[in-house]
């Protein structure tokens, strides 16, 4: 910024101390120093309740605002700013003494807390034209002294010289928010602008910081000469217009410009070249064709890219300029302006030596509806859902020239961003033009991959949208809103694809072929996808439990021969070690009845809290079991990654992993179902045993609702239980079950039996 600076003033000039002359009292040497005991000793505010705040008053400094209060009200007491006095005492810390080395005095103005308040020269001073930089040494406390951090972040959003009348927006250089500074040590900002013409004002520090901040010895350097930016950045703007227009008439304006600004002659002669070169800018828009695009030589800060609202200005209600809530929306830049409330929300920028000609206002809107306006010209607009930006424009609008202003309002909260300008010779031509923005757009969103999956009447109507090019803003939002529905049905189809026959093997086989069905249908709507979701979910779950309890086959259920099988109150016939009837968890939902069962069995809760490397476990012998192949299954649930493992006649025959407690599982709640093979090899009674690992941090499980089932003899499953059925209805079916509806040459299943198709 200062090479900038300096390259806008005249040769001739020189860069003068002027400290002296246009800040009294810059060192506060000269403020007066508050006494609050009878001994008369200086007061270094260690007691915010009575301190009397009266030093901050003195000469050629006065407070002006203060710190509000977190109901909004002002602090009562004035403990927020001061005069220090030797030494500022806080929670132990001393601040420094002195200014920064070289310096002479033992007085400094201090900011305590996260007071945000404006101190603020008592009279008004008239600074000449030309550059300056102010110098401010700011010392700031973190309150680590052992260790201190090597930086401090300090609030500076009022600090400046602020034009008489101004506003915060007014402040120059700029309004800041944050900024780094060595901790518990001197360090200095330097703060740099420019005045054209003479301007009177006054300067005015805020800052603030976690505990506080101590200012001291300011210093101003005057720069003068002719300033010349005013014309840099109207040659600047020139240039980005003659960059689309090619005129060799502007391309001489512009070097006439540039040889001034090399050697300028007066002050007064810069607006001369200034207006001069606008209405080269002008003549060469009036020689033009076809739409121009001129934002970039006509509007300031199109895009909010500078973090603060000027030159925009607000209205009745103040926004923000904020960062957006995706960045992926269609935006230039990071920043966006927002208003966050209802009522009269308007931003508003003047916009001069336009020439005449026909305009047209354009910007993107997220939110709820607004006015997009070329002087009094205004079109209502309902902006984007959620984080879509809609490219939306004014009327085209005939203008005779000069100053008018752009803007946006509304009475509700929304975001705009990316305004734009253009010219042209004819209302056609720019509305047309607008018209094809709007459908770029919308194609840009038909082929954007993300909206792959969006097959369905929205994506029909849209393209319809883009040809008829009507209610092309109203199709992009609805286009853009049903993606949430089209993501749950691609998430149900991603999921389904575990849900097959080789993990599944006890499952009915109609929900196989429902699943498959589904996952081939084409979504004809928002709405279609969403029951398609749920109906593909509620079929994968209907496939899991039928899987659980052995629907899919023909078997006998043994589940009576465990003793038990669901807990009770009391946990007859099992013998458990570090185990126990629970009713304090939301167990396990029954898929067949909807209720829920309060009574599992589980590990004592506050038994691994007193001990460590402890199992726990649950073992029975089951009686009256035939020789076969069968299934055990449960549910459970318990710490996530905790494993269990069954025995049966001491061998591992199964491992049952954890998901986690109380959230999840297919079940809800964390309760998943565990299936397990096993073949019996003999009638002999069966020990039968469930238990973790010993572990070092504690963990917790619950198991409830075992069943036990003797697959037909063969007992493979689907197939061999096929081959067992005594009918099939004629139908065939292939050797993994499945029903084949044209069987060709081969080996099927029908009625039971094996049969070769020739």
């Amino acid at each position: 910024m200062a090479a900038s600076l300096l390259l806008s003033v005249g040769v001739k000039s020189q860069t003068t101390d002027v400290t002296e002359t246009y800040i009294p009292n810059a060192g506060f040497e000269a403020c007066e120093v508050v006494t609050n005991n009878a001994q008369g000793v200086p007061d270094v505010h260690t007691d915010y309740a009575t301190a009397l705040g009266t030093d901050y008053d003195a000469v050629g400094w006065q407070l002006v605002s203060q710190a509000k209060s977190a109901n909004g009200g002002a602090i009562a007491y004035n403990a927020d700013l001061h005069i220090q006095y030797s030494k500022w005492n806080v929670a132990g810390d001393q601040g420094p003494a002195a200014g920064p080395t070289g310096t002479t005095g033992n007085k400094g103005l201090c900011f305590s807390g996260n007071a945000s308040v404006v101190y603020r020269q008592a009279e008004a001073i008239t600074l000449p034209a030309g550059t300056y930089k102010l110098t401010v040494n700011v010392w700031a406390r973190n309150g680590e002294t052992s260790n201190p951090k090597p930086t401090q972040q300090v609030v500076n959003d009022k600090t400046g010289f602020l034009p008489e009348n101004g506003t915060d927006d007014d402040l120059m250089p700029a309004v800041r928010k944050s900024l780094q500074f060595a901790s518990n040590a001197w360090d200095t900002e330097v703060l740099e602008f420019e005045l054209t013409e003479a301007t009177t004002g006054r300067f005015q520090l805020s800052y603030g910081c976690s505990y506080f901040v101590v200012i001291d010895d300011l210093k101003l350097e005057h720069n003068g000469g002719i300033v010349t930016t005013a014309l840099a950045k109207v040659v600047t703007k020139a240039k980005a217009l003659n960059a689309k227009l090619n005129s060799n008439d502007l391309a001489t304006a512009i070097g006439v410009a540039e040889a001034f600004m090399v050697n300028p002659t007066t002050q007064e002669d810069v607006p001369v070249q200034v207006e001069t070169l606008y209405s080269a800018m002008g003549a060469a828009l009036a020689a033009s064709e076809g739409v121009i695009d001129i934002t970039a030589s006509y509007v300031e800060n199109p895009s909010f890219e500078t973090g603060v609202i000027a030159p925009w200005a607000w209205g009745k209600a103040s926004g923000l300029i904020d960062e957006p809530a995706s960045q992926e929306s269609v935006i230039d830049g990071t920043k966006i302006a927002y208003f966050g409330t209802s009522g009269t929300n308007t931003i508003t920028q003047t916009i001069a030596n336009l020439p005449a000609g026909f305009y047209i206002v354009e910007a993107r809107l997220n939110g709820g509806k607004a006015k997009i306006a070329f002087g009094s010209s205004s079109t209502e607009y309902t902006g984007g859902v959620e984080d879509l930006y809609l490219r939306v424009s004014s009327p085209a609008t005939e203008f005779a020239g000069g100053e008018t202003t752009i803007s946006s309002t509304s009475s509700v909260a929304y975001h705009v961003d990316d305004f734009h300008l253009y010219y042209a010779h004819d209302a056609a031509s720019l509305s047309e033009a607008m018209l094809q923005h709007q459908k770029t757009d919308a194609q840009m969103l038909l082929d954007n991959p993300k909206f792959d999956i969006v097959t369905g009447k929205e994506r029909t109507e849209l393209a319809d949208a883009i040809t008829t090019g009507s209610a092309i803003t109203t199709k992009e939002n609805a286009f853009y809103k049903v993606l949430a529905d089209y993501t749950e049905f691609e998430k149900a189809k991603t999921a389904s694809a575990s849900y097959t026959k080789e993990a599944y093997p006890y499952a009915t086989e109609g929900y196989f072929q429902e699943i498959q069905t589904m996952c081939a249908t084409v979504a004809t709507s928002a709405a279609h996808a969403s029951v398609l979701a749920d109906q593909l979910n509620e079929a994968c779950f209907n496939l899991y439990v039928s899987n659980a309890y052995c629907k899919g086959v023909e078997c006998t259920d043994y589940t009576d021969h465990i003793l038990g099988a669901n807990a009770t109150e009391e946990a007859t016939g099992w013998g458990a070690v570090n185990m126990a009837v629970r009713n304090d968890k939301n167990a396990w939902k029954n898929p067949e009845t909807g209720e829920t069962d309060k009574v599992v069995y589980g590990v004592t809760t506050d038994y691994y809290r007193a001990s460590k490397d402890v199992a726990s476990i649950m073992k029975q012998t089951l009686k009256g079991l035939p020789a076969g192949k069968y299934v055990l299954s449960m549910t459970a649930m318990g710490s996530s990654g905790l494993e269990v493992y069954v025995f049966f006649n001491s061998e591992q025959i199964g491992t049952m992993k954890m998901t986690g407690i109380s959230g999840g599982g297919v079940y809800g709640a964390g309760w998943n179902d565990y299936v397990i093979e096993f073949t019996k090899a003999n009638a002999n009674d069966m020990p039968l045993q469930l238990q973790c690992k010993p572990e070092n941090n504690y963990k917790e499980w619950y198991i409830d609702n075992f069943r036990l089932y003797l697959l037909p003899e063969g007992g493979d499953g689907i197939a061999d239980n096929m081959v067992n059925r005594k009918s099939s209805n004629g139908q065939y079916f292939d050797l993994s079950g499945r029903r084949v509806a044209q069987p060709t040459k081969g080996l099927y299943i029908v009625d039971g039996k094996k049969v070769v198709k020739k």
